[in-house]
């Protein structure tokens, strides 16, 4: 019964983890604080099982949710920033590289038909050289 609920109490953390979007320090912080708390809670309650371990705790979106409510506008906005430089970033690399693609090809393109059109010139003339002999 012990091993379940070790089980149980990982899987429980994982999903904790999984539901919050902040940083890895800050994730790490709040499990820690989580799992020192169900150890106390077990320790007083030797036969708590995960179910009520998760309605004394919170379901993971629910501990989620009371940590993003603690977070500061502050805190929230400097993450928005961030996020939006970097989708700035991800569009305009995209767009130089769909850029350079497109000239590249262009390039080869007009190389190729130069290459046509000197080739073409080469036959008409062997022809007219021939036709006057």
């Amino acid at each position: 019964m012990k091993n379940n609920i070790e089980k149980d109490l990982k899987k429980y953390y994982n999903d904790i983890s999984k539901s919050l979007t902040c940083n890895r320090k800050k994730k790490q912080n709040i499990i820690n604080t989580i799992k020192k708390n169900v150890k106390l809670c077990r320790e007083n309650n030797p036969n708590i099982n995960i179910d009520e371990i998760i309605n004394y705790f919170g379901k993971p979106n629910d501990i989620a949710e009371a940590y993003y409510d603690t977070e500061t506008a502050e805190d929230i906005s400097s993450k928005t920033k961030l996020s939006h430089k970097i989708l700035i970033c991800t569009v305009t690399a995209l767009a130089l590289a769909l850029l350079i693609y497109i000239a590249i090809v262009v390039t080869a393109l007009m190389h190729s038909i130069k290459s046509e059109s000197a080739y073409g010139e080469t036959i008409i003339t062997e022809t007219s050289q021939s036709d006057i002999i």
